[in-house]
């Protein structure tokens, strides 16, 4: 069992403490010799508090004793939160995809360093923490991006705590804030017809009108490649996505089994791809040597990757021009969705085309948080079904 005792060293009061771990054999000494594990450590000055009397040192020396008794004691360290972060990041890169690596050093360089960076490492309380999270709600970020701020932070330091660098994980006592469900906006069957004679001679019209009637996630469309559509089968064969790193562009697989799939599409579908090939085929003529042999679906102007984040930036601003403001790539996805639930096709269907791991994402998402129109559609095909039975108990 470790003692202890606290000493005098100048002026200054009791600063410090000597723990004594017991008798340690030096095996390396011939014969063994026997010596004293000793350490000293300072101790610390509360707020406001110039020096410690001994009573004081005394009873924060049998604290740590205690906690050693328990197994619970860490050594201090000067080390900071953004001194560790960097280095747990830099163990953890190998590790992880290359597109959740990114997303990390984002979250780490852009919101918790900032904001948490120059406290100590052992000084982090949960009170800390929640002020992160208050501070990126308050500059206007998502809860849903701060909950993943907080789930890549409290990662990080579980870490920490299982090597010992910190007690116990403070992000365990700190509360998320709870994510406000919003699938963005959703057309009608209306509005995504109007959406396509809109979009008629713009660029992207091949693009905007396989993903309304596919469903597939902007990585899996930008990924696309030419030896992936059937056009006898009338078939897109998603086997992997496009993700952009610090590097550059990186096509990656699927992260799950459901992901990769075959997605039927309609006639009128196919005929857009094939007016789109033969118009891609033209301006590769005219671009010449420049460019970029990559067999993509839906490149650049030059055959190239797009960069998704600045494609969906640029998709934006053609919504606003083109009358649908508000609405995000990813909500013609959503749109697919909801259209052939109004269609009354079946949700395992759905789930299927959309690569869902498991039924219940797709419940989640579109029946546990359906659109005002499909609230409505329901509520017409119930009355219509039963009309004339209520109305023959009305009179």
């Amino acid at each position: 069992m470790a003692t202890g005792h606290v000493e005098q060293r100048g002026q200054h009061g009791w600063t410090s403490g000597v723990i004594d771990f017991g008798a340690l054999v030096d095996k390396t000494q011939d014969p063994p010799k026997v010596k004293r594990d000793r350490r000293r450590l300072a101790l610390k000055l509360p707020p406001g508090v110039d020096y410690l009397t001994k009573a004081d040192a005394r009873t924060q020396l049998n604290a740590i004793l205690t906690d050693i008794g328990r197994g619970n004691y860490v050594p201090p360290t000067p080390q900071t939160v953004a001194e560790y972060l960097r280095q747990w990041l830099a163990t953890r890169v190998p590790t992880l995809a290359p597109n959740t690596a990114g997303i990390y050093g984002n979250a780490l360089t852009k919101h918790i360093i900032p904001c948490l960076g120059g406290c100590r490492l052992q000084d982090l309380t949960p009170l800390n923490v929640e002020g992160l999270y208050a501070k990126l709600l308050g500059e206007g970020l998502s809860s849903t991006m701060v909950r993943l701020v907080g789930v890549i932070l409290h990662g990080a330091l579980q870490d920490a705590a299982r090597w010992q660098l910190i007690v116990r994980n403070p992000c365990d006592g700190a509360k998320l804030p709870k994510v406000r469900r919003s699938q963005g906006r959703v057309l009608s069957l209306e509005e995504a017809d109007r959406l396509l004679g809109a979009m008629a001679g713009q660029g992207d019209y091949a693009l905007v009108c396989t993903a309304l009637f596919s469903g597939l996630r902007r990585g899996e469309l930008l990924a696309l490649r030419w030896q992936d559509v059937d056009f006898g089968q009338g078939t897109l064969a998603v086997t992997r996505g496009l993700v952009w790193t610090r590097d550059g562009p990186l096509f990656t697989q699927p992260k799950t089994e459901a992901s990769c799939r075959t997605v039927p599409v309609g006639v009128d579908v196919l005929a857009v791809l094939k007016t789109h090939r033969r118009e891609q085929a033209e301006r590769r003529l005219r671009v010449g040597e420049r460019w970029q042999a990559n067999d993509l679906v839906f490149p650049d102007d030059r055959g190239g990757p797009r960069e998704p984040a600045t494609f969906s930036a640029r998709f934006g601003k053609l919504m606003k021009k083109v009358g649908f403001p508000g609405l995000r790539f990813h909500g013609l996805r959503h749109t697919h969705a909801v259209l052939l639930l109004l269609q009354g096709c079946d949700l395992k269907t759905i789930q299927t085309r959309l690569g869902h791991a498991s039924i219940s994402t797709t419940a989640d998402i579109y029946l546990a948080h359906t659109p005002a129109t499909l609230q409505e559609e329901a509520a017409r095909r119930l009355d219509e079904t039963f009309r004339h039975q209520v109305g023959t108990k009305s009179r």
